[in-house]
């Protein structure tokens, strides 16, 4: 049964891009949410909604998410694709944006990585839109084919890492270490080497299968991404591992799935809340 207890103000920071969205929600009685809940909690409801096929009713609460929380940026990441395939390219490009930028902030690599994925989607459909309603010139095209060729980068020579084996442990974290720096420098095939050599010396160690799942979503690998993070989770339940699967799992519209982890991570806070 959805929650509807009493009705939200609009607040002064909602995004611009929602300003009316939430008005027009106001006006039909759909904006009404419990003022108990949390932001990440109205996006969960957002998320059963979507997965039970009542997706005006998910979009509503994917932007009351923001209402209650604006700087909650799954919320953008999922509000601003409702709107882009609802016609509404501007202010769904406004908010991937804005979602984006409170990403990198919070240091969320994996989300700035789907902001991305987005925005590039969105740029490629407006090209292939442009294209059709004014077709370019055979050359360009093919300019614009042979382009990516020009930014390949020479083959990585891969070095195994002399392992000391009397401090096993010492090597696997400067391993690690060397792997998320790696990471950070876009470098993803040494990143992924210096991974994979702490894997096989703990292949059960959480940070490494995490960030190898990074590496691979940056790589627009999103199956091996998702197949490292569904193993960090099943080794330590965490919520930074949580979201990023929740966010493939919506994208790949298998909303079931990303109810299971909701409701985990739902139960997880609950176990933690005081008692009394």
């Amino acid at each position: 049964m959805k929650q509807v207890e009493e009705a939200a103000e609009p607040e002064s920071n909602v995004p611009q891009e929602l300003a009316e969205y939430v008005k027009e929600d106001m006006e039909k009685g759909t904006a009404n949410v419990s003022s108990v809940l949390s932001a990440q909690e109205i996006f969960s409801q957002g998320v059963i909604a979507q997965a039970t096929g009542r997706l005006e009713e998910a979009r509503s609460l994917f932007m009351q998410s923001i209402v209650r929380d604006p700087e909650y940026y799954p919320a953008y990441l999922q509000t601003a694709i409702s709107l882009i395939n609802s016609g509404d390219k501007e202010n769904g490009r406004g908010l991937l944006e804005k979602g984006r930028t409170l990403a990198v902030n919070a240091s969320d690599e994996s989300l700035t990585k789907m902001f991305d994925t987005e925005l590039v989607k969105l740029k490629q459909a407006e090209q292939v839109a442009a294209q059709t309603a004014a077709p370019q010139p055979v050359q360009t095209q093919e300019i614009d084919k042979q382009a990516p060729a020009a930014g390949v980068a020479a083959p990585v020579q891969t070095t195994e890492r002399h392992i000391d084996p009397t401090n096993v442990a010492g090597e696997v974290a400067d391993l690690i270490d060397m792997g998320s720096d790696f990471l950070e420098l876009g470098h993803y095939e040494r990143a992924r080497q210096r991974l994979s050599q702490a894997l096989k010396l703990d292949a059960q160690n959480l940070k490494a299968i995490t960030l190898l799942g990074d590496c691979y979503f940056a790589e627009n690998n999103t199956a091996k991404a998702r197949e490292c993070w569904e193993k960090a989770n099943s080794i330590s339940f965490t919520e930074p591992t949580s979201r990023k699967l929740i966010s493939v799992y919506i994208q790949a519209d298998q909303t079931n799935l990303a109810v299971d982890v909701l409701l985990k991570l739902q139960e997880m806070a609950e176990d933690k809340a005081p008692i009394g």
